[in-house]
């Protein structure tokens, strides 16, 4: 084959067209979760908190992260877990 000759292509596939609920849930993850009720409380280093599914524990550190919180809580089984402030949805024990 002489140099610079175009080299045959597989056909490329049709890209499947994508339905307007799914570019709705796309876009959304792009965006900041929305709050109910004012926003998720904060907590401070030290403070006392449940979780629905961890249970008690006490916030190690708590991070601002451009309008949410990141929150390092050890809880009393000895388990440390790193959870955003939005979706934890810890509670003041």
């Amino acid at each position: 084959r002489p140099f610079g000759a175009a080299r045959p292509t597989a056909p490329r596939a049709k890209q499947p067209e994508l339905s307007g609920e799914f570019t709705r849930r796309a876009q959304m993850g792009t965006q900041p979760p929305l709050r109910s009720g004012g926003g998720a409380k904060k907590f401070g280093e030290g403070d006392r908190v449940r979780h629905s599914t961890f249970g008690a524990g006490t916030v190690l550190s708590a991070k601002d992260m451009g309008g949410d919180m990141l929150y390092e809580v050890e809880f009393d089984s000895g388990t440390v877990k790193k959870l955003m402030g939005s979706f934890a949805r810890l509670q003041a024990e």
